[in-house]
């Protein structure tokens, strides 16, 4: 049971689970009895007759016969969370199940393995499984998920973490750290004077989603002394309500008292996100101005090329936003935007005080495998000659993954 998961939530997976299908707890049922030499007139109590071992090693043979991703991995996920009188989410259920799937005859758990299932706890389950043949990603069934460190809820269009993900928030927080560094350094051998005011470095996220990007690297960098006097802020950008609403509120939950001076999450595009007014971009009395002066941008854009969705798994696009997934033809669409938005949201406005000295601001994006030589390519062209290409990095998969620019 999740710790942020409210009474009116528990309730209302309650009822859901009172309807879970019939079909899958008898089969369950089923293959529980044929794997114990059980009668029919034996099933008269749950309690009595399925063991937690019994009804993992079936579900993961349910699964199996039924196509469903990852059987044993997603039977693991969906049993953990749905043994509330056994684990929190803190408890990382999931890794003793595993081990009590390697090693159930030794009793790796102090007997639980044995224990029997309540009904209630076994519905909720079997409702689950239902949903996980389906093909409904695990991260929508449960409606949380570990990213780096936070646990965030996670509902549609907002597209599930994944694990390369982690890999961009670690590359992002070496240059936030660098640039805290900097500036320490720079105040090192210098008076200070009491009211002085509290330098900041900026982080800009692009297509914010749930917010696991910005909220993993605001949990890295809260307020304390170790970043001395230097305060990270975030402020995260999505073209979906539902995004921006969700990434503020798993900000408050993570985040907690600090949210309001860290986090802030808006609904505008990348393309939208600037105070240049164009032609398509008339003036109006009642328009945003924006504060941008940016240190740090980060994004996972949308960025797979359109010929090449259709060779994605029904996990993934029958259920999460096409529009958080594609990027156009060659998938660059967002990017461009970003690239084009780019020298805007990092120029500093007032240059002749302690601000001028700075490390040049930086961008990192997760991208396709076909675009860091493209993005490299485009940062050449006269449209974007306020923009360096430092460098185009391989995922934890080998698989060209990241790209790291650089403004002027």
């Amino acid at each position: 049971m999740s710790s942020s998961e409210s009474s009116d939530e528990r309730i209302a997976n309650g009822k859901d689970a009172a309807s879970a299908s019939a079909s899958v707890i008898e089969q369950l049922k089923s293959n529980i009895r044929k794997k114990s030499s059980l009668q029919p007139s034996a099933a008269s109590c749950w309690k009595e007759e399925y063991s937690i071992y019994d009804v993992l090693e079936e579900s993961i043979r349910i699964l199996e016969e039924q196509n469903a991703p990852e059987p044993a991995s997603s039977a693991c996920h969906l049993l953990s969370f749905a043994l509330q009188s056994e684990f929190t989410w803190e408890d990382n259920g999931f890794a003793k199940l595993f081990r009590l799937l390697d090693d159930n005859d030794n009793d790796p758990l102090g007997g639980l393995g044995s224990k029997p299932m309540p009904t209630f706890e076994i519905e909720n389950f079997c409702n689950m499984l239902e949903r996980r043949i389906a093909n409904e990603p695990l991260q929508y069934i449960i409606g949380q998920w570990d990213f780096h460190n936070v646990v965030l809820k996670i509902c549609p269009p907002c597209l599930c973490p994944r694990p390369e993900t982690e890999e961009l928030v670690e590359y992002a927080a070496r240059d936030i750290q660098a640039r805290i560094d900097f500036i320490n350094m720079q105040k090192k051998g210098k008076k200070s004077t009491d009211g002085e005011r509290q330098q900041k470095i900026r982080v800009l996220d692009v297509g914010c989603g749930t917010g696991a990007i910005g909220i993993a690297l605001s949990n890295m960098f809260t307020d304390s002394e170790m970043n001395d006097d230097v305060k990270v802020e975030i402020v995260a950008i999505d073209v979906v309500q539902t995004a921006v609403d969700l990434s503020n509120e798993n900000a408050e939950f993570v985040l907690r008292e600090q949210a309001q001076k860290q986090y802030m999450s808006i609904l505008c595009s990348a393309d939208d996100y600037t105070n240049i007014e164009d032609e398509g971009r008339q003036k109006t009395k009642n328009r945003s101005i924006y504060d941008f002066q940016f240190d740090v941008v980060v994004s996972n854009p949308p960025y797979i090329p359109s010929k090449d969705m259709e060779t994605l798994t029904s996990d993934v696009v029958d259920f999460e936003d096409y529009y958080a997934l594609c990027g156009g033809g060659d998938g660059l669409d967002v990017i461009r935007d970003i690239l084009r938005r780019l020298p805007e949201w990092t120029i500093r406005q007032n240059s002749c005080d302690d601000d001028a000295l700075r490390l040049n601001p930086v961008c990192w994006m997760e991208v396709d495998t076909s675009h860091p030589h493209l993005i490299e390519r485009l940062v050449n062209e006269d449209e974007f000659n306020k923009i360096n290409f430092i460098e185009g990095i391989k995922d934890f998969g080998g698989l060209d993954r990241f790209v790291k620019l650089e403004t002027k």
